[in-house]
């Protein structure tokens, strides 16, 4: 079954023609079509510019990317995503945490060059101390916990009272309780949700009942006494709603289900992604080569990459390589090329030229005049509204200048910490050092790798992988013999294989 994809198309002025979407639009299926994706949607933003994110089609698609009907973003360039590399790092992050990738169906490497790899050192400066600022809070969370104060908010039928802890909201508790009771005596939870909406109860955000309402209800301790946070567990540590009797007949009788929901975690796992896409080429024809699955047995299923002139046309031998394989392997090479010093010396470098020529200093004055501007003219309508004149209209013109000095004041923020980091060598050394210290096995790992620093790579049958660097206006590429690469771990065993041989489809390799 092929993976599922949109297409985001868009142009920039009224001069331009909704032809320019359609063109687009065609190469991105054609481009689909060659990866085996199915397009489900098209989204398309008419006359807009990508310098901003104010796009009705784009954030719709966005906000979409959380349903998980897709995965993949397919754009004919990665310009019509964005012009602005701040908003492009922080989308994609968005849509990465969706498990949604952005492809482009012109470019096998991400924007321009040097640019792909700012947007990469961006976007992990984000996440770098992000990770930093997490860490404490995380630190505070975990004193609360040993205190079994509330950490975020409570679910319905608590609320955090004058102490941190939570406390029984005698209201929403009554309906805690029914819920329970109700499903216990094994009535239908859409009957329940029915009858819920009917009355006019609400959940705890004010929303409608649904089938989904009562997912993580039905499942939570904490309705038992039992205060649950980050692997905290303490019985007694909030009030009980429900007898554990109750609570216990419940969970029974979910388990016992036919169509249970319960297990969350199994139902969004995402056995089937593919992390080479659209970046893994047959050496020998220099098609794609996609993900293809099957099973040698009901419980045992196999993940490999297959060239598309091979599987469509017949006419290349390529053979097919194990997607664990092949993602390690990549990995595996991406990662020696880090571990040169040579090789980090001269990414600093062409970031810190790259950052140079992005110097924002022209619109960074231009930011701070129109702000200076905004605010004198915000003050005077104070001024006038403090004399009583024409309150009502004066009123809704503050409105507007208070919006535009909180925009500006946000851009200014942007445009002053890009030049921050401009003078940041030091820092874009730690963090690309910081990728030297991954494990190859681990598939997050191997993901970063991917997504930050690989072109495309060229697998043959001789046993041959060329990798080129996502970075490199050079163009340079490294090339590995894969002959007796060992892979670890990632399915659950050790084999060694021989590519340029019959055993490239390790068929004689199965999971433990």
């Amino acid at each position: 079954m092929a993976d599922k994809a949109v297409i985001y198309a868009r142009y920039s002025s009224d001069s331009q023609r909704d032809a320019s979407i359609d063109q687009q639009v065609k190469i991105c299926q054609r481009y689909a079509e060659d990866l085996n994706l199915e397009v489900i949607h098209v989204y398309d933003d008419r006359a807009l510019t990508g310098k901003t994110d104010k796009r009705p089609s784009f954030l719709r698609m966005i906000k979409d990317s959380a349903k998980q009907n897709f995965k993949y973003v397919i754009v004919y360039t990665l310009d019509r995503f964005s012009r602005n590399k701040y908003d492009s790092a922080t989308y994609k992050h968005k849509l990465k945490e969706n498990g949604v990738r952005v492809l482009s169906a012109m470019e096998h490497i991400t924007d321009d060059p040097t640019g792909a790899l700012m947007e990469s050192i961006l976007e992990g400066f984000a996440q770098y101390y992000s990770d930093e600022l997490s860490q404490k809070i995380h630190r505070g969370l975990e004193d609360n916990a040993e205190k079994c104060i509330c950490n975020g908010r409570p679910p319905m039928g608590f609320r955090r009272g004058a102490d941190g802890r939570a406390e029984i909201v005698p209201e929403e508790a009554e309906v805690i309780r029914e819920i329970f009771r109700r499903i216990s005596e094994g009535e239908a939870q859409a009957r329940i949700c029915e009858d819920l909406n009917r009355r006019g109860i609400k959940t705890k955000y004010g929303k409608t009942w649904g089938r989904t309402s009562f997912d993580k209800i039905l499942s939570n301790e904490r309705y038992i006494g039992v205060y649950l946070y980050n692997g905290h567990r303490v019985e007694g540590g909030c009030p009980a709603i429900v007898d554990k009797e109750l609570f216990d007949s419940v969970q029974t009788y979910i388990l016992t289900k036919s169509n249970s929901r319960r297990n969350m975690k199994r139902r969004h796992c995402n056995k089937d992604t593919y992390l080479l896409t659209g970046k893994l080429f047959c050496g020998e024809c220099e098609s794609y080569m996609t993900g293809v699955s099957g099973k040698s047995q009901p419980t045992v299923s196999y993940h490999y990459y297959q060239c598309t002139k091979k599987r469509y046309e017949k006419n290349c031998n390529k053979v097919n390589v194990r997607r664990e394989y092949i993602e390690q392997a990549v990995t595996s090479v991406l990662k020696e090329v880090l571990e040169d010093d040579v090789q980090l010396e001269w990414l600093a470098d062409r970031a810190m030229e790259y950052l140079e020529s992005e110097r924002n200093t022209a619109e960074l004055a231009d930011v701070r005049s129109k702000l200076a501007e905004a605010v004198r003219k915000q003050d005077n309508l104070l001024a006038a509204l403090e004399e009583g004149e024409m309150i009502s209209v004066i009123k809704k013109r503050l409105k507007e200048r208070q919006d535009e000095v909180r925009e500006l004041q946000a851009r200014l923020t942007v445009l002053e910490k890009e030049n921050k980091l401009n003078s940041s060598r030091d820092r874009i050394l730690d963090f690309l050092e910081r990728f030297r210290m991954g494990n190859v096995e681990d598939k997050n790992y191997q993901e970063k790798m991917i997504d930050v620093f690989l072109a495309r790579a060229y697998l043959f049958d001789d046993g041959n992988l060329k990798v080129i660097l996502n970075f490199t206006n050079d163009k340079r590429e490294f090339t590995k013999k894969l002959e007796d690469f060992e892979i670890k771990g990632s399915v659950g065993g050790t084999a060694t294989i021989r590519l340029g041989s019959a055993s490239v489809h390790q068929r004689s390799w199965k999971p433990k």
